[in-house]
């Protein structure tokens, strides 16, 4: 059995999901490990957040007995969004449809209708990449092909952000998430990208928090069912949460790559106007918000 103070960290990656109990200088204790497979359609490639939210759950359960688990954070990769309605355990998600896959490919011309709205590079952060690899542009497709469902969306949460939510009930916006190739909000000048304002989204984005601060504990219904009674915090981007370790460490003038499905660089103290969208550069955010150079 962990002393006090262990951390259980959920990591959520386009190819597998992780769940650790870590304790509080970050070693890692015990991992459990799950392939995050995608579902076809209808209405699209999709993860099945249903099967995940089981497993998330009964491992939160399984390592709480053999760990003290007192803390719960979320990371994950930043191509993925959930829309979700008022109850947490509605359908034994919460969302009102389907986690869009991002590498399913687009339908015939949405593109055409969908970059005219998305701004200029530093309001979308990143070229406009493969498939559904952005969450503004997951979301315009979702309320083409869905506006009934989308109709029905309280919030519209990155990936860390959703898994606060499930434990919470707790709906919050966080940058490094949203700053990584989103399209919904610009790093650089600190405000909702063009496209949020364009399609009236501003009603799903909740208010901000940052990837540490403490949304409060695990709901009552989540404990009587023997999920551990943690504080839980906002999430984070995974990638940045990687760079922030080292600046954390006193490092500066660095460039981190992270490695995963995707190689992620992210680089400190980078001049903005540096940045070439043809290269496949991009502006990230830190943990505290500030623009970061990225690849």
């Amino acid at each position: 059995m962990a002393g006090p103070g262990s951390i259980a960290v959920l990591d959520v990656g386009k190819s597998n999901v992780k769940l650790s109990a870590c304790d509080a200088e970050g070693h890692v204790l015990e991992t459990l490990t799950v392939p995050n497979p995608v579902l076809p359609g209808p209405p699209w490639q999709h993860h099945d957040l249903k099967a995940l939210n089981l497993w998330v759950m009964a491992g939160l359960i399984a390592l709480g007995r053999r760990h003290t688990l007192e803390r719960f954070i979320a990371s994950g990769h930043g191509s993925g969004a959930v829309l979700v309605g008022d109850d947490p355990d509605a359908g034994g998600d919460g969302a009102v449809l389907r986690m869009i896959d991002y590498e399913q490919p687009l339908p015939d011309g949405l593109d055409a209708d969908y970059a005219p709205l998305a701004g200029d590079f530093l309001d979308r952060g990143s070229a406009l990449m493969m498939g559904a690899s952005h969450a503004a542009r997951q979301m315009f497709w979702a309320e083409r092909e869905r506006p009934d469902d989308f109709a029905r969306a309280r919030w519209c949460l990155g990936i860390p952000q959703y898994w606060a939510w499930r434990l919470t009930g707790v709906a919050v916006s966080e940058a490094t998430i949203l700053g990584a190739q989103s399209h919904l909000w610009n790093v650089a000048r600190g405000c909702w990208s063009p496209i949020v304002a364009a399609r009236g989204w501003g009603r799903l984005m909740p208010p901000f928090a940052r990837a540490s601060d403490d949304l409060g504990e695990v709901r009552a219904a989540l404990v009587a069912q023997g999920v551990p009674q943690m504080r839980v915090h906002a999430g984070v981007h995974d990638s940045s949460a990687n760079f922030h370790r080292y600046r954390a460490a006193g490092m500066e003038g660095l460039c981190v790559l992270s490695t995963g499905t995707w190689i992620v660089g992210l680089a400190d103290r980078m001049d903005l106007s540096r940045l070439e969208e043809a290269r496949g550069m991009t502006c990230n955010a830190d943990v505290a918000g500030a623009p970061v150079g990225g690849a």
